[in-house]
C-alpha cells in the first residue's frame, strides 16, 4: 500500500452538538484524554496538524492547541491560533511528532477570556476522558455532563493514510429468532478519510459458503464522518435452526483505498424451542441512600402488578457509599457501573446493557449495565422488555438444610437446548445466598422508624465471584455447594439464588444472565396448600398487612388460589394461612 495523505482522527467525528464553559475571567483550558489504539491502523504516521471547533470567539483571546501526553504535563506540540472563528479552526504543527497507537494522547487548547464565554464546543461521542475543562490550572472533569466529547481533531499525514476510506460496520441485528421470521441486519457505512466517495455498492453473502446476493448501487455521495445505513433482510427458514451463521456485507466505491475495512458480519441464530425465562434483578441501594427506599417501593409496586414470580432479586448494599451490610463481593460488583462513578439506588436487568433500560440524555451512549431505579411507571415497561427476553437454558436448585448445625446443602442443576450453544460458549453457575427482612439500623430517612427492613440482602457467594464453569454431560450440568451458616443470620428468611451466565473480564457488557432461580432453605410447615377439583387460574401470596409480595420461602403468608368452576366462566377463590416454622 502506498497512499501518502492525510486524516482528521478524533471522538466528536467532526459534529459540533453541545458546549460547555467555565464561569469568570481567566486562563481557561479544555482537553480531552484520545485512546490512540482506537486509531491503530494510522500508527507511525506523522502528526501535522490540529482542529479545534469554538463555538463562540467573543470576549476571547490567546487561543493556543496543545498536545500532551497527560493534562498537566509538557506540551509535545503546539501551535497558536492567530484569528480564531466561530466553527472548525485549523493549524499546522512542527510536524515532528509521530502517531503511536500504543500510547494515548491529551488533545487540548486553552484561551484567555474575559467574562464567562460559552465557547467550548463538544460533540459525536459522550466517553470516559471526553472532556475536561479547567480554570486558572484546577481541571474539572465534565465527561459525564456535557452532550459528547471535545471537538479536538489530530491531523495525520503518512504513507499508511488512504485518501479516501469508505467503512462498514454493522448497527444492529437480532441475537436469536424464531425459525421462519424476517431475519433483519443493520450495516453503518462511513467515509473516515478526507476525500469524497461518490457512491458505492454492496452485496451479501448468508454463510461461508453460501452464494452471493446482487450487487445494488448506491448513488449518494458521502465527504468525510457521512453516514449511511444498509439493511439487509431475508426469510430466516432459508438456513438450518440452532446454527450460528454469519451474514457478510461488503461494500465497494471507486476512490476507496483501503479494502480490509469493506466487510462487517452479522450472525444469524434461529430456534423453534424455548425455556421459561425468570430474569435476576440486582439492586443497589444503602442505608446512607435517602432515595433508596423509592426503589424498593418501586419493586415492590412490580409484585403487585404481578412479575414477582418472573424474577429473582438480590440487593447489594453498595452504589452510594457503603454500610453494615456490605460485604466484599458487592464492591467488586461496582465494576458493573463503569468508569464515571457510582450512585443508588440502581439495578441490572440480567446484567445486560441495552439503551431500553436506561434513562436521561445521553442514554444511548452508555457502555454498563447498570442504570438509575425511578417510580414504577419508567420501571416497569423496561422489566417487560427484559422478562421478553427468550432464554434457553433453565436453572434449578435444590437445598438440604440441617437445623442442629445450620449446614446448608445445595444443589444447583442446569439444562441446556441446543441453541443454547450459539449463544453462549462457556457458561458459569453462580450461587449466592440472601437474606430477606433484615431490619434496618440507620437507614437515612427511617431512623425511627422500627418497622422498615431491607430486602433480599446479598450474604455470600458460594460458587466463585464470577461463577464456576459448568461442566455439562450432554446437555445436563450438576454443582454442588456446601456452607455453614453463621449465627447471626436468620436462616427463616435465607434464600439461595442461582444463575447461569457469561463472563468476560475484559468487557463488563459480556456477563449476561441467561437464566435465574431462588428456592427458600428451610421447609414450611402448617398448611401450605389446598386442591380442588378445577383448573388453577391464579396463585397470588400476600403479607399479613395485605400487600402482595413475591411467593414466600417461610414465615406466615396469605396464599389466594383462584379455580374456574369451569361453568360460565365464573370462579371460586380460597385463603389459607401459612404458618411459619
Amino acid at each position: 500500500m502506498a497512499f501518502a495523505a492525510s486524516v482528521n482522527i478524533g471522538l466528536c467525528e467532526g459534529n459540533i452538538s453541545g458546549t460547555t464553559s467555565k464561569t469568570g475571567s481567566g486562563v481557561i483550558s479544555a482537553a480531552m484524554g484520545l485512546p490512540a489504539s482506537l486509531f491503530a491502523q494510522y500508527d507511525g504516521a506523522t502528526i501535522t496538524g490540529m482542529r479545534v471547533a469554538l463555538a463562540n470567539t467573543d470576549d476571547i483571546s490567546d487561543v493556543s492547541t496543545w498536545i500532551r501526553s497527560e493534562r498537566e504535563g509538557d506540551n509535545l506540540d503546539a501551535a497558536t491560533i492567530a484569528e480564531p472563528v466561530e466553527g472548525w479552526n485549523e493549524v499546522t504543527l512542527n510536524g515532528g511528532l509521530s502517531f503511536d497507537s500504543s500510547t494515548d494522547f491529551v488533545l487540548g487548547y486553552s484561551f484567555t477570556q474575559s467574562k464567562s464565554v460559552k465557547c467550548i464546543a463538544v460533540g459525536g461521542f459522550a466517553t470516559t476522558n471526553g472532556c475536561w475543562v479547567a480554570k486558572d490550572g484546577t481541571w474539572q472533569d465534565r465527561s459525564d455532563n456535557v452532550d459528547g466529547a471535545l471537538c479536538v481533531e489530530l491531523t495525520l499525514t503518512g504513507d499508511m493514510v488512504p485518501g479516501g476510506n469508505l467503512t462498514v460496520s454493522v448497527v444492529s441485528f437480532p441475537e436469536m429468532l424464531p425459525y421462519g421470521d424476517t431475519f433483519e441486519a443493520v450495516f453503518k457505512v462511513k467515509n473516515t478519510a478526507n476525500a469524497d466517495i461518490n457512491g458505492y455498492s454492496y452485496s451479501y453473502r448468508i454463510g461461508d459458503d453460501g452464494q452471493e446476493s446482487e450487487i445494488v448501487a448506491v448513488d449518494k455521495s458521502l465527504s468525510q464522518y457521512d453516514e449511511d445505513e444498509v439493511t439487509v433482510k431475508f426469510q430466516s427458514d432459508i438456513m438450518d435452526c440452532g446454527l450460528l451463521i454469519p451474514v457478510a456485507l461488503t461494500i465497494s466505491a471507486q476512490g476507496d483505498e483501503l479494502e480490509s475495512d469493506n466487510t462487517a458480519i452479522a450472525y444469524l441464530t434461529t430456534y423453534t424451542e424455548t425455556v421459561p425465562h425468570k430474569l435476576l434483578l440486582e439492586e443497589f441501594s444503602t442505608e446512607m441512600c435517602s432515595n433508596c427506599p423509592r426503589a424498593i417501593q418501586t419493586i415492590a409496586k412490580m409484585v403487585e402488578l404481578g412479575y414477582g414470580d418472573q424474577f429473582v432479586q438480590i440487593t447489594h448494599h453498595v452504589g452510594y457509599k457503603t454500610d453494615w451490610l456490605t460485604v466484599d463481593e458487592d464492591k467488586a460488583y461496582m465494576w458493573f457501573y463503569g468508569d464515571n462513578g457510582t450512585y443508588a439506588p440502581a439495578g441490572m436487568f440480567d446484567r445486560t446493557n441495552a439503551p431500553d433500560y436506561h434513562y436521561g440524555q445521553g442514554s444511548d451512549n452508555e457502555q454498563w449495565p447498570v442504570f438509575g431505579i425511578y417510580s414504577s411507571d419508567s420501571f416497569e415497561p423496561r422489566l417487560q422488555k427484559a422478562l421478553a427476553v427468550p432464554a434457553f437454558v433453565a436453572v434449578d436448585a435444590e437445598t438440604n438444610y440441617d437445623i442442629d448445625s445450620r449446614t446448608l446443602d445445595i444443589e444447583a442443576s442446569v439444562s441446556k437446548l441446543a441453541t443454547f450453544d450459539a449463544q453462549c460458549k462457556a457458561p458459569r453457575i453462580t450461587v449466592i445466598l440472601i437474606e430477606d427482612s433484615i431490619l434496618h439500623h440507620k437507614q437515612a430517612g427511617y431512623e425511627g422508624d422500627t418497622t422498615f427492613k431491607h430486602r433480599h440482602v446479598y450474604r455470600k457467594c458460594l460458587s466463585d465471584i464470577w461463577g464456576d464453569e459448568l461442566e455439562f454431560e450432554g446437555n445436563e450440568a450438576v454443582a454442588r455447594y456446601s456452607y455453614v451458616l453463621p449465627d447471626d443470620w436468620c436462616d427463616q428468611y435465607v434464600e439461595a439464588v442461582a444463575f447461569v451466565s457469561n463472563y468476560n473480564a475484559d468487557d463488563r457488557n459480556d456477563c449476561r444472565v441467561f437464566n435465574a432461580t431462588s428456592v427458600g432453605i428451610k421447609e414450611q410447615s402448617g398448611v401450605t396448600g389446598i386442591a380442588a377439583d378445577a383448573e388453577t387460574v391464579s396463585v397470588e401470596y400476600y403479607n399479613l398487612q395485605g400487600m402482595r409480595v413475591i411467593k414466600p420461602c417461610n414465615g406466615v403468608f396469605i396464599k389466594k388460589v383462584t379455580y374456574s368452576d369451569g361453568s360460565h366462566g365464573s370462579k371460586i377463590t380460597k385463603v389459607i394461612n401459612l404458618s411459619e416454622k
